[in-house]
């Protein structure tokens, strides 16, 4: 802004000092130039009067007494009747020159270097191109200080909703005397306001969910392990570590929704290799995979691929592909992984019928499907997009969903 300022105002005071300057400068040219016309005019009528006695009596006219006569940076010729030519010295080669009748049909012609005025006009334009000089510089100046005026204010309003968006809603932005940039800071100053209350609402939720949602599960946890101690059968021991297990997996699950709902962004991101975590959310599922008579492979297209995420809210955003697949597709599943324009991807397919129109346009729309169909892909929508990341149907029939993630690094 302070560019554009900048580059405005010279614009405006060059185009002042064109139009001013530049007529001026023209004027004043046309000025001196009749000056030394109306001057040397005088002198030769001046001369013709005072030689018309002697060019009467026929008497020759001197150097020494045309001389006299010429003024400064001047030279007179006279040429009388009988062709009688007399100077008062050496004659210019140019200059200016003017010829008057005299006495007895003779001509006085009057010549005056051009040097002097010249010079005058030389003069008037290096003065008008000084004051231009100095106007320019002293419209720079002031486009300076006014520039840093108007966007020194603007600037802090910028740093001040960069910090509100970075989650510091307590930023405030120095008061200006522009009303104009006042009245956008009161109002950004308001919506901060407004969203701390909404973000404290939001926490104690957080607070109070957190608690209703762990006490069952505690108490669950309990349940099982004192079954566990108890002893009983081997089926029934490997029941209950599975059930156990699970119940870890909700515990997790419960932390890292309540933290995405509390930051609403990737605070815990990190650059991790994207082929252990989808050997391990294939391995929590195997058992159930092979219950079903159904397999799942993976195909690693791009060896090494990293992506920046939280671990726990890829696991989740995966497993709910891989659950869907299990629960509402056919045949053997296929993970694949690749990078697509610089962006590591996760590709999870079957060999079912796939999704129809009506349902696609509901899951496009961030919508669940029909009888739980895609129930939890609006989860794994907001967890992957809260990673800077993107979950997208890629092919409907058979189903292909694919999970973008940010690159290494940073959210691209």
């Amino acid at each position: 802004m302070r560019r554009r300022l900048l580059v405005s105002s010279f614009l405006v005071a060059a185009l002042a000092v064109l139009v001013l300057g530049v007529p001026l400068g023209i004027v004043a040219t046309r000025l001196l130039g009749a000056e030394a016309d109306r001057r040397v005019a005088a002198t030769a009528d001046r001369v013709a009067r005072t030689l018309d006695d002697d060019l009467e009596a026929g008497r020759p006219i001197g150097a020494r007494q045309l001389r006299a006569l010429a003024g400064d940076h001047q030279a007179i010729e006279v040429i009388d009747r009988r062709g009688r030519r007399s100077t008062s010295g050496p004659l210019p080669g140019d200059g200016r020159r003017v010829t008057v009748e005299a006495a007895d049909d003779a001509r006085v012609t009057v010549l005056e270097e051009g040097e002097e005025t010249s010079e005058r006009i030389g003069g008037v334009w290096l003065t008008i191109v000084l004051a231009a000089l100095v106007g320019l510089g002293g419209a720079l100046a002031l486009a300076r200080r006014e520039a840093r005026r108007f966007a020194a204010p603007l600037e802090d309003l910028a740093a001040v909703a960069r910090r509100m968006g970075d989650g510091d809603l307590d930023a405030r932005a120095r008061p200006s005397d522009l009303p104009e940039v006042d009245a956008v800071r009161l109002s950004l100053e308001d919506g901060a306001a407004r969203l701390a209350e909404i973000v404290q609402r939001e926490r104690a939720f957080s607070a109070a969910a957190s608690h209703q949602l762990r006490t069952p599960l505690t108490a669950l946890r309990l349940r099982l392990e004192d079954l566990q101690l108890r002893g009983t059968t081997p089926e029934v021991e490997a029941e209950i570590a599975a059930a156990l297990t699970q119940a870890d997996r909700l515990e997790t699950t419960i932390t890292d929704l309540l933290a995405i709902a509390r930051e609403g962004r990737a605070a815990r991101a990190q650059d991790l290799p994207l082929a252990p975590l989808v050997d391990e959310a294939l391995a929590v599922r195997a058992a159930a995979f092979a219950a079903a008579a159904r397999t799942a492979t993976v195909q690693d297209d791009a060896p090494g691929l990293v992506a920046r995420v939280d671990r726990g809210a890829l696991l989740q955003a995966l497993g709910v592909l891989l659950d869907n697949a299990l629960a509402h597709g056919d045949g053997a599943v296929r993970v694949q992984l690749l990078r697509r324009n610089d962006r590591p991807v996760i590709a999870v397919e079957d060999h079912g019928d796939g999704v129809d129109e009506p349902t696609a346009a509901r899951i496009a729309a961030g919508a669940p499907g029909p009888h739980g169909s895609g129930l939890g892909l609006p989860l794994a929508r907001a967890l992957v997009e809260a990673q800077g990341g993107r979950l997208v149907l890629a092919v409907p029939r058979p189903a292909r969903f694919e999970l973008v993630l940010a690159p290494a690094g940073g959210v691209a």
